[in-house]
């Protein structure tokens, strides 16, 4: 019965849809030109690369970008009618912003020389600077220029100053608690996005400005975020006028004792909007220790070979291409000692501990196009493609040892190896049309992404089991083919009504097909070959995906309130064949989208969603899955769609006049039927997981950031503080048991410079973790890491040291519960501008070869200690060079 009326539903909205796409397509569009002079006011010289944006006054939005020519002039036109704001800005002048009307009576504007000031004046002891951070609405803006940083600085070196920015040991970058995903420049991806990439290979003296917005992410599946809605950001470099012209780059070649090694290099070509980047990597040591952080953390001996091309081109006004080639190539050595605490009913609880081996050799091949072609100031057409190779070989060993908890007796100790090899292809397309109206605001954008994935996988298991009641071994070949293919158009249409409201309607539809091809095989004594086919874990299975839905919002503006608030429906249809036994699996379900933002002018935002979890098709194969015959694996053909409640508040400030920011993030969910996992443990020892529906999984989250930049005081700080609390339901040996889980954390930094060429830099990161369970354990730890650098510079000498120290207070003494890290260094700039060095650097000078950490999730607490390389020395050179403009006198 309610199919039938999602499909009375669907047919009485789809008429009124097409109505307004045909009375919009119908609007005339009419369009104008602006055009004008830059000149200063001291000697009034012609201004050329300055930087002109031309935004819209109702909405903000940004239609065009570009620079002065060589004269000074600019123009822009098909611009389509309505009111505008143009806004210059040059290196060393107050930027200019002029309000400007194109209409019938104004289809073409001179606005005539525009004169620009100088941007730092004196007056008395008062200096006026352009702002160090700029919040306008969800954008962050930071002002490269007030930011000092060392000469021949990284784009990573920059970034650490930034307030409410957290760049980890890792490379992972986070503003306010929330992932950055990926780094454009000018607003094109450089390595297709990478941060990983851009943060080594970007220096931080061609940056201008820092920009922070929300990600636009095509979704594959599932149901698109709602407009307003929180999600990853993305950070945008604008580079500098002077910078835009040129060449540049780096070569860096280490070596060191105990085999070593690290090189990287860089050569970038500027032509305006062209860009021409190509880079290499090779080392096999970790990255440098910057601050106190709990969540990086070494794991093994890591070589990496890495090398890569992109290619950039925006210099025409109605087509840009931008694309890269990266070819990664990862080899890890890791030994492992693993405790874990498996938390059963009564005293049936567990404790394993594994010593583990393993070998991982990764490469990784990816190419990267988007092209982009605007006919005109209305339409706009984009094509991406994404293409994937990746082989991925694994020859690990292990030893287990499992006893009970409360009496301390054996049940099975084993001892074992597996390799194994999968092949991965993956090519996606997306296509994407965008027209915008003649009426500020209208838009309507119509997408199609496809994706195709093939993974081929086998590999070999031995492993031999010793119990009370006697020893088993398991020797088996296992293969696997899975194929996804993802078709998913969408559309996006958005109109004014009225001077203050706009009406978005978004409608979208994906259809995933998987095929999956499970073989296992057991070794024959006989044959001595793999070729006794195990039925119970063998299985072909197909299943279609399809996910329909619509929404509708209306977002009305008073004066700086904002109110967006829609509902939608959202309709799934899951089949699946199971050729093995001959079964089939048929699922439905539908779910309101509702959807509610409310935006004060003062920086506080408020939002509520609903939508559901899509499923994952492996997750309802009707078939058992085991490595070893330990830890098996079952799937759930009568799972239902879980259904999440999120609401989100954020808040942030700027104070002009002390640049100071303060930022707060709350989110809070609820998810319905939310899938959870039954673990039983066996006679044996053997433990079955299988996924579940559980009600009661709930999840809350609070971040806190404020920070004082380093500007004129040298001196600036930044605090940030993360609790969350989580309830996770789950069955062990059928009983419910829900675990609470509560997490504390806090970072305080303190950054210092002066300019007799001191640097200090200071952290401290203190942590608590708890678990309480319904069945009565408990288990809490405290975590505190304390770091610092101080560099030291005079001349042509650098000197630094660097020293961490982590303390665990539950970790067991065998695992390094405390450990210090200290490296030194010294170097030596020579050549003119000091664009060469020379330096040694110690690394794990105490040589603790510790990556120890504890961590606690639903239902069992994990000790793991990993080994790291451990003391090295190494001496490096590094040459750095740049020629900006066509000058010589530039050449470092």
């Amino acid at each position: 019965m309610y199919y039938h009326r999602l499909n009375r539903s669907y047919k009485s909205i789809l008429p009124l849809i097409l109505l307004l796409l045909v009375s919009y397509m119908a609007v005339g569009q009419q369009t104008g030109m602006v055009w004008g002079q830059l000149s200063d006011t001291t000697n009034h010289q012609l201004l050329k690369d300055a930087f002109i944006t031309v935004s819209r006054v109702s909405d903000d939005s940004i239609q065009k970008r570009f620079f002065s020519t060589e004269n000074g002039s600019f123009s822009c036109d098909r611009l389509p009618y309505g009111n505008y704001l143009i806004h210059i800005s040059i290196q060393g002048l107050q930027p200019v912003q002029k309000k400007f009307t194109l209409n019938d009576q104004q289809k073409q504007l001179d606005m005539g020389i525009i004169y620009m000031h100088i941007r730092v004046m004196e007056l008395d002891t008062l200096v006026v600077q352009e702002a160090a951070v700029l919040i306008k609405k969800d954008t962050v803006e930071y002002n490269a220029g007030r930011f000092q940083t060392n000469q021949y600085a990284s784009l990573s070196d920059l970034l650490k100053l930034l307030p409410g920015l957290q760049l980890k040991n890792d490379g992972n970058i986070s503003i306010n608690g929330q992932p950055i995903d990926q780094i454009m420049v000018d607003g094109k991806p450089f390595f297709n996005g990478d941060p990983q990439t851009a943060l080594t290979h970007l220096p931080a003296e061609i940056i201008k400005k820092i920009q922070v917005y929300t990600t636009t992410q095509n979704n594959l599946s599932g149901v698109p975020p709602p407009p307003g809605f929180p999600g990853n950001k993305t950070i945008n470099l604008v580079l500098k006028a002077d910078k835009r012209k040129g060449d540049f780059g780096k070569l860096s070649v280490g070596a060191g004792t105990g085999g070593a090694f690290n090189s990287n290099g860089d050569l970038n070509h500027m032509n305006g909007g062209q860009q021409i980047s190509v880079i290499g990597d090779a080392g096999n040591i970790d990255r440098e220790n910057t601050r106190a952080d709990l969540f990086s953390r070494a794991s093994g001996i890591t070589r990496n070979l890495n090398g890569g091309v992109n290619y950039r081109d925006s210099r025409n006004d109605h087509t840009s291409i931008n694309g890269s080639y990266m070819n990664s190539d990862q080899r890890n050595e890791n030994s492992q000692r693993i405790h874990v605490l498996n938390i059963f009913p009564g005293n049936s609880s567990t404790v394993l501990d594994q010593n583990l081996n393993m070998v991982t050799h990764n490469n990784t091949q990816r190419f990267n196009l988007n092209l982009e072609h605007k006919p005109d100031a209305f339409n706009s057409f984009i094509f991406q493609q994404n293409v994937m190779l990746q082989r991925t070989n694994t020859v690990q060993d292990q030893q287990n040892t499992q006893h009970y908890e409360s009496s301390g007796d054996r049940i099975y100790q084993s001892s074992g190896n597996n390799s194994s090899n999968t092949d991965r292809r993956m090519i996606s397309s997306t296509l994407q049309y965008r027209h915008n109206g003649q009426q500020p605001g209208q838009m309507l954008s119509l997408e199609l992404n496809m994706f195709n994935n093939y993974t081929d996988y086998n590999g070999s298991y031995f492993t031999q089991t010793t119990h009370l009641s006697g020893s088993s071994s398991l020797n088996q070949h296992n293969t696997n083919t899975d194929h996804v293919l993802v078709l998913s158009p969408s559309m996006n249409y958005m109109m004014p009504i009225g001077k203050q409201n706009i009406l978005n309607i978004r409608a979208n539809y994906s259809y995933t097909h998987d095929d999956i091809a499970t073989r296992t095989y057991s070794f024959n004594g006989s044959t001595q070959h793999f070729d006794q086919l195990d039925t119970t874990q063998s299985n072909d299975f197909k299943s279609s995906y399809h996910n329909a839905a619509m929404q509708m919002s209306i977002r009305k503006q008073w004066n700086k309130i904002t109110l967006t608030a829609g509902t939608g429906i959202a309709a799934d249809w899951l089949s699946g064949d199971n050729k093995t036994n001959q079964s089939h699996t048929t699922r439905h379900f539908i779910n309101m989208l509702p959807s509610v933002t409310l935006g004060l002018g003062s920086g506080l935002q408020v939002s509520y969603t609903g939508k559901p979890v899509v499923i994952i098709v492996q997750q309802l194969q009707p078939v058992s899955v085991t490595a070893d015959s330990l830890f098996i694996q079952e799937g759930n053909p009568d799972l239902q769609e879980p259904y999440t409640h999120s609401l989100n508040l954020g808040y942030s400030v700027l104070r002009p006049g002390t640049q100071q920011f303060f930022s707060a993030s709350f989110s809070g969910s609820i998810t319905m039927h939310s899938i959870q996992h039954a673990v039983s443990l066996m006679d044996n020892g053997a433990q079955i997981s299988k996924p579940v529906n559980l009600n009661g999984a709930q999840n809350l989250s609070l971040i806190l950031n404020y920070a004082i930049p380093a500007l004129q005081r040298k001196s600036g700080f930044n605090i940030a503080a993360n609790a969350t609390y989580s309830k996770d339901p789950l069955l062990s040996n059928g009983i419910r048991n829900k675990s609470s889980l509560l997490y504390f954390s806090s970072t305080f930094t303190w950054n210092f410079h002066t300019d007799k060429g001191i640097d200090l830099n200071i952290s401290s990161t203190p942590a608590y973790n708890s678990m309480h369970t319904s069945m009565g354990q408990t288990s809490q730890y405290f975590i505190a890491i304390f770091g610092g650098k101080a560099s030291y510079t005079r001349d042509s000498w650098e000197s630094a040291l660097s020293a961490y120290y982590t303390f665990n207070n539950s970790l067991p003494g065998s695992y390094q519960p405390d450990y210090p890290i200290i490296a030194p260094f010294i170097g030596y700039r020579f050549l003119k501008r000091k664009a060469a060095q020379v330096n040694l650097s110690i690394n794990d000078l105490l040589n603790q070869q510790s990556g120890a950490y504890k961590s606690i999730e639903p239902g069992t607490v994990t000790d793991t200690w990993s080994r790291t390389r451990g003391r090295y020395l190494l001496v490096t050179f590094t040459y750095n060079f740049s020629r900006f403009g066509g000058g010589n006198h530039n050449i470092h």
